[in-house]
């Protein structure tokens, strides 16, 4: 198990340790009271927040009772899960819809395990998710032709796309790399 993020306060002679969610809410913690801080405690804060940086590095791994809420989401208890690496049809049309179902059949009634990256993206944790007899969630709506992969953030996924769904939906426009 891992060390959640965490910031150093300083207020006074007192030194508060606060554990944050993520690293960029210990980022924000430090960030906020660095305006009341003197100078001299700057170095101090600098290193907690390389501290808390490198603590999110690594994965943090959840499992539970899951529910699919559609296509590239799902939630993990109340943990609401985006799947890196997949571009999935909004629910709101057809496509999605029935990327939605297929991602049903996947999960089925099984506990997920996801290990999430630490990013997040609309108020989503962003993640890896498998079923609990080892399938790979992300990969497999996209080998089922219900989704594409969405290479700009996540490549592994891009030989399991399905030439019908690749015609079928435009890739979205954040899923594309970007030109310099």
């Amino acid at each position: 198990m891992r060390t959640k993020p965490f910031a150093v306060i300083q207020h006074g002679a007192f030194l508060f340790i606060v554990h944050a969610y993520t690293a960029r809410q210990a980022r924000s913690l430090v960030a906020a009271r660095l305006t009341m801080q003197t100078k001299t405690t700057l170095p101090a804060i600098i290193v907690i927040i390389a501290a808390s940086t490198a603590a999110a590095a690594s994965f943090t791994t959840i499992s539970g009772p899951s529910r699919v809420l559609d296509g590239d989401t799902v939630a993990v208890g109340n943990i609401i899960i985006r799947l890196k690496g997949v571009d999935a049809p909004e629910r709101s049309t057809d496509l999605g819809e029935a990327a939605t179902t297929v991602m049903k059949t996947i999960v089925g009634t099984s506990n997920l395990t996801c290990s999430l990256t630490g990013e997040q993206t609309h108020r989503r944790e962003v993640g890896y998710c498998s079923t609990a007899d080892g399938t790979d969630i992300n990969q497999a709506i996209i080998e089922h032709g219900a989704a594409l992969s969405c290479p700009r953030f996540d490549a592994r996924y891009l030989p399991f796309e399905q030439p019908e769904q690749l015609a079928a939906q435009p890739r979205a426009t954040y899923c594309v790399a970007r030109v310099r």
